[in-house]
């Protein structure tokens, strides 16, 4: 399941993601505003509270997957084996 990711900004930081984001929808909920932004390939949830504060929601990249480690001499010992029969 995807996490997310979320902080507490400024009126600025909101600003900003207006003049470099590209906006998909927004919607007005009594003094506070809904953002959904689209940066790059992430996207963004903004809400804004009316006053100076700012909450941005995104969803947290994934961690790379686990890699096994395989034992070189395991592997070659597997495969004479293989070989013998």
């Amino acid at each position: 399941m995807t996490k997310l990711r979320w902080h507490a900004g400024q009126r600025a930081e909101l600003a900003q993601l207006l003049v470099e984001a590209k906006l998909l929808s927004s919607a007005a909920v009594g003094t506070a505003t809904l953002y959904h932004f689209q940066t790059g390939e992430d996207e963004i949830v903004a809400l804004s509270t009316g006053q100076d504060n700012v909450v941005l929601v995104s969803l947290q990249p994934s961690a790379a997957p686990a890699r096994r480690r395989i034992d070189k001499d395991t592997t070659e010992n597997k495969d004479e084996a293989d070989s013998e029969h």
